[in-house]
């Protein structure tokens, strides 16, 4: 019997079983029928990411990514400014520290997004090497505004955006906003396993590129941009998991049709969370994950234990110095209004066992609204 809790966190998420049954195409990586299923797999992620550049696929999680995009273009000696927003902000900051960079930090009270003149005023300071940020803040659920930014920042200093849990969450326009790199990771808003982590190289960050010279080897990314010519990849290849990114990226209307949705789930989880009076921690959240203020009469290691242990449903805890204030709610990947109604009789049903006064019905009710009539909304195409 599976006992695994439904997953409501910020990833991993649920794979769903059609994307699962790819497990099975093992082909060798040097093959014309892995050279194809390639090819196809490299043109979908240039979309999905809006580039004309091209998309290095490493087999590695997202903090991986993040840090073969630092090692391909922070050199010892950079001065780099770092919007630290959150704990993956800090992520960032952490990496280029590593990388020899000098790392200017502009701190943003957690829960807040950054003020684009905030980088414009660092900016004219002069001799900035690149500009880091988070699209998505998990920690905090908080959504930058990335095209404000790349308008700010880009030409006048590189612009590196973590996308790993906006990537098909929210509208992204790699090249158009300005946005020299940007990278992300499968097991989000993808709904894959774990295990492939992407970055994407704008045409104009090629030479920025070569030109770094930091010390690496399974991460240079000059080796994946080499090995893409010919549909390749430098080292073995994860097949199963491209194969089954394959799928995902040919499905018909994605990533549209996968925007679409986490922006109808995310409005309905923030109404159903608004509804119980519980407080939204972030002033502008993303459609991905939903982060609220733990009440001050609730224990949030006893609500998590309850959920999973008593009613099924895993969701997570704060980070870092938001542990124990607030908790997070994960609506990333295939979730369907059946799973949103589900989270939502755990959410009050634990609440109530935990000591805190529900309303039963009323978060739900609430919920069970905004998706009647966000598809009212998208049916007429408003």
């Amino acid at each position: 019997m599976d006992r695994r809790p439904k997953l409501f966190t910020p990833g991993p998420v649920e794979v769903p079983a059609w994307i699962a049954d790819t497990a099975g195409f093992v082909v060798h990586h040097r093959s014309d029928l892995f050279r194809s299923e390639f090819s196809s797999v490299r043109q979908g992620l240039k979309q999905l990411f809006r580039t004309e550049g091209e998309v290095a696929v490493l087999a590695a999680s997202g903090t991986g990514a993040m840090e073969a995009a630092v090692a391909n273009i922070v050199s010892a000696g950079d001065r780099v400014v770092v919007v630290r927003s959150g704990k993956y902000g800090e992520r960032w900051g952490e990496l280029c520290g590593v990388y020899g960079a000098v790392v200017d930090w502009l701190d943003v009270e957690p829960g807040n997004v950054v003020d684009p003149e905030r980088i414009d005023d660092r900016l004219a300071q002069g001799n900035i090497r690149a500009v880091f940020l988070v699209h998505c803040e998990t920690s905090t659920g908080a959504l930058n505004d990335l095209e404000a930014v790349g308008r700010v920042a880009g030409g006048r200093a590189t612009v590196v955006a973590d996308v790993i849990s906006s990537l098909c969450v929210h509208p992204l326009e790699m090249d158009r906003w300005g946005v020299d790199l940007a990278v992300g990771a499968s097991q989000k808003g993808l709904a894959l396993p774990p295990g492939l982590g992407f970055v994407a190289v704008g045409p104009g960050a090629v030479a920025l590129v070569n030109a770094s010279t930091s010390p690496r080897y399974y991460l240079d990314l000059r080796k994946y941009l080499s090995s893409a010519e010919a549909d390749e990849t430098p080292f073995t290849a994860p097949v199963t998991q491209i194969a089954a990114l394959g799928r995902v990226l040919r499905e018909p209307g994605f990533p549209g049709e996968s925007v679409a949705r986490h922006t109808r789930i995310g409005r309905a989880v923030r109404a159903g969370v608004r509804a119980m009076g519980l407080e939204i921690f972030p002033v502008s959240p993303s459609n991905g994950v939903t982060v609220f203020r733990v009440p001050e009469s609730l224990n949030a290691d006893r609500l998590v234990r309850t959920l999973e242990d008593e009613l099924g449903v895993r969701i997570a805890h704060g980070q870092g110095a938001l542990k124990g204030r607030v908790l997070r709610l994960g609506h990333l990947g295939r979730l369907e209004d059946g799973d949103v109604i589900r989270l939502f009789e755990a959410l009050e049903e634990g609440l109530s066992r935990c000591g805190c006064r529900v309303e039963h019905g009323r978060g739900l009710g609430a919920v069970r609204r905004m998706l009647a009539n966000v598809r009212v909304e998208d049916r007429h195409g408003s």
